[in-house]
């Protein structure tokens, strides 16, 4: 979803526990949600202002060495 203003965009573990906090303690307001992409975005108390998140996948180290 395009939203012209100033935007910050997150990569977070889990979304649903961050949308709780922003929309239950700080009062924000919730503009798009899909869940099966796990992106959210947010609106703030500042005029044409937003926050945007991503549920990342967890990277899990390997021992693989590329050799040329």
């Amino acid at each position: 979803m395009f939203k012209p203003g100033i935007g910050f965009n997150y990569n977070v573990s889990n979304l649903e526990r961050t949308l709780a906090f922003f929309t239950e303690k700080l009062g924000f307001k919730v503009l798009n949600f899909d869940s099966v992409n796990g992106q959210a975005m947010i609106s703030t108390n500042s005029r044409d202002c937003f926050i945007g998140f991503a549920e990342e996948q967890p990277v899990i180290p390997s021992s693989t060495c590329i050799t040329f």
